[in-house]
């Protein structure tokens, strides 16, 4: 099942041990929704050994499902960039 941009319960429960309904699960017990992004991951790092970025990636899932995040934001809020591409002969990359 894959729901909006979040990754599908079989790459889910391949890396991380568990479906999305199953970590929903576990950190609601756990009192998630009153924790921040940080103790979550640590909750996830010290009781579930999950991996590094897959601790983020289950986070950030359950903030979202859970309407402490929304799809895009991160933890200080929004962030936007730019870029351009411009048409550089070698000669001039040379000089950069």
């Amino acid at each position: 099942m894959r729901t909006g941009s979040r990754m599908s319960d079989e790459a889910v429960q391949g890396k991380a041990g568990r479906t999305w309904k199953e970590w929903f699960s576990i950190l609601d017990a756990a009192g998630a929704r009153k924790m921040n992004h940080k103790e979550i991951v640590a909750y996830l790092s010290s009781k579930h050994k999950v991996g590094s970025w897959w601790r983020q990636m289950v986070t950030v899932g359950y903030e979202q499902a859970r309407g402490m995040r929304e799809l895009h934001q991160k933890p200080g809020g929004y962030e936007i960039s730019v870029s351009k591409t411009i048409p550089v002969s070698p000669s001039v990359r040379e000089r950069m």
